[in-house]
């Protein structure tokens, strides 16, 4: 049987505009962004992390159902802007601040202080675990860009972040490849909500005028960690023009050109990579019911963790979650490739390709991204374009944690917040909580990636999984927290890839980790035990022993004589008792 020569992921885009290539030899994989476009005879299919497909700034933006004609969409200033009356569906980007206690109000409607939906604190811990942490306090440290849109959500109970500007970070002695220690630090959040006609939902009013609003089903969380290096550019930063610009949205992270994570008046910022053996952290303040109750992302976990909390407003009582995750960043390949038509018929044929040409996937999409992946393997290739270190972290879709077993679904929305994490380095993963496998008693999560790093060495995968211990149980049915997990790597063609790993249980988590399998569409399977309650050993009711009398005799031979001892004793033969 062939190998799956890849692990790729892909998602459609609406749009894709031409990428500007970067070969150079010399450029950290970080900078690679060579994608060339299919022509009409021709399929291209990447997968990447270089790029997010969201707006360039934070913002409400208003529209009808009806038309997606520019006439039909509008920048609100809030949902009851005159310019936006007519709207009956608002979509709401938010790149979030760091949090800052100090400017809390007691105005119950003061949503949009910055208490929470926001960063409390990154850190970077250097090799010997020496730890610089960064928050509002050290705002010397932290530099806004980008322009700042002013809107307001009315209404506390929507409990939405306030929009703020993507932040530049100082990280004094993380110094990494490109010889600076700036950081690009993003915290990113985006939903939908709609206007009733009936009166339900939840209800605002100003100026003698209400609205009310159902939220959609649709939050997108996302937070990443940068080091970057500045270089001259005639690209023009992104504007309020950019927010209707398609051609713009869709390029990168925030509409840039691919080549650029950001850009300034005559600076376009570029990605580079991470210090040698640090470990990135980030802490933040998130309302409750924005995350769909589980993480997946590329920060390699050395530490999790997510607890309960409030944010008092007046006479309102906030639910929050804080969340910290510190892990180091991911090497992940960038996978993909072009290939004529012909080339292709029989895979074209199965996926259902009839017009699309040009498809581009990155994590946001997980498992439809991975069934792409798969299904592409025989355009992509066994070896990576380029393996970019990657820090970041992103919720699960709604749609992917509706594809979960009901239990596992049941036991996930159970839970009031944050019920898990999952990260890899594979290029295409499911992104949920592992699937739980009634026949084997297992957690089932496959993951993809090229088999080859692009220098021809083998691309050694790594898993972290950490779940709520009252998640696990309810998954398993068992009672008692695990003292001992296998894991077996189960390859495309059903043999096992020998790998290590670890796992650690407390009283509120278990944390589990797997090194150094290798890629070919595997399986990873995960076993729990918990430690069986040894039952005590059953006492054995002894019949009392009787006492038995013993007897000597005389045995002669000729001049020999013997004693013989027992019970009923006997000369032995050849002698005569005496």
């Amino acid at each position: 049987m062939k190998r799956l020569k890849l692990i790729t992921l892909l998602i459609t885009f609406g749009l894709i505009v031409p990428m500007i290539p970067s070969v150079a030899a010399d450029l950290p994989d970080e900078q690679f962004n060579y994608f060339p476009f299919a022509n009409s005879n021709q399929v291209a299919a990447y997968w990447s992390e270089s790029t997010e497909m969201i707006p360039p700034m934070s913002a409400i933006i208003g529209t009808n159902p009806i038309s997606e004609s520019v006439e039909k969409t509008g920048l609100c200033s809030s949902i009851f802007d005159k310019n936006c009356e007519n709207f009956d569906r608002f979509f709401w980007a938010a790149f979030n601040d760091f949090c800052d206690d100090s400017k809390i109000q007691s105005n119950p409607g003061a949503v949009t202080e910055i208490s929470f939906n926001c960063i409390d604190e990154i850190q970077a811990i250097d090799p010997s675990g020496n730890v610089t942490a960064v928050n509002s306090s050290k705002s010397q440290l932290i530099r806004k860009v980008n322009p700042q849109m002013s809107f307001d959500y009315f209404g506390t109970s929507l409990t939405l972040p306030k929009g703020s500007q993507r932040s530049i970070v100082r990280i004094p002695g993380a110094i990494h490849k490109g010889g600076s220690d700036l950081y690009l630090v993003d915290m990113f959040m985006s939903g939908d909500f709609y206007r009733t006609k009936d009166g339900t939902g939840k209800c605002f009013t100003d100026s003698g005028k209400t609205f009310c609003l159902n939220e959609g089903e649709e939050n997108k969380f996302f937070a990443a960690i940068k080091p970057i290096v500045s270089t001259p550019t005639t690209y023009r930063p992104a504007d309020q023009q950019s927010l209707f610009d398609k051609s713009r949205i869709f390029l990168g992270f925030g509409g840039t050109p691919l080549e650029c994570v950001l850009i300034e008046q005559g600076i376009c910022w570029k990605a580079t990579g991470f210090p040698d053996g640090y470990s990135f952290g980030v802490k933040m303040k998130i309302s409750v019911g924005r995350l769909n109750g589980w993480l997946h992302g590329r920060a390699l976990m050395n530490d999790f963790d997510s607890s309960a909390s409030e944010v008092s407003r007046g006479t309102s009582k906030i639910p929050t979650q804080i969340i910290s995750i510190v892990g180091r960043p991911s090497k992940v390949a960038v996978a993909g490739g072009l290939k004529d038509d012909a080339d292709l018929k029989d895979m074209m044929k199965a996926l259902n390709i009839t017009t699309v040409r040009n498809f581009f996937y990155n994590s946001f999409w997980s498992n439809f991204s991975l069934d792409r992946f798969i299904g592409f393997s025989k355009l992509i290739g066994d070896t990576a374009l380029a393996s970019p270190q990657v820090w970041s972290i992103r919720n699960i879709r709604s749609k992917d944690l509706l594809n979960l077993d009901q239990n596992t679904q049941s036991c996930i929305k159970k839970e009031p917040g944050v019920s898990g994490y999952v990260s890899t380095n594979a290029t295409a993963y499911s992104a949920g909580p592992p699937n739980f496998n009634s026949q084997q008693g297992t957690l089932d999560y496959r993951v993809a990636s090229t088999h080859l790093n692009k220098d021809g060495s083998l691309n050694r995968g790594n898993y972290s999984l950490v779940i709520k211990n009252q998640v696990a149980q309810c998954i398993y049915q068992f009672n008692a927290a695990p003292v001992s997990a296998s894991i077996s790597v189960v390859s495309e063609a059903g043999t096992n890839v020998v790998a290590t790993s670890t796992l650690q249980s407390n009283a509120d988590w278990i944390k589990l980790k797997t090194d150094n399998f290798t890629f070919s569409a595997p399986t990873l399977r995960v076993k729990l035990e918990a430690e069986a309650v040894k039952a005590p050993a059953p006492i054995v009711s002894q019949k009392p022993t009787l006492s038995v009398k013993k007897i000597s005799i005389s045995c002669v031979k000729g001049k020999i004589t013997k004693k013989v001892t027992g019970v009923s004793p006997k000369c032995p033969a050849g002698y005569k008792k005496k």
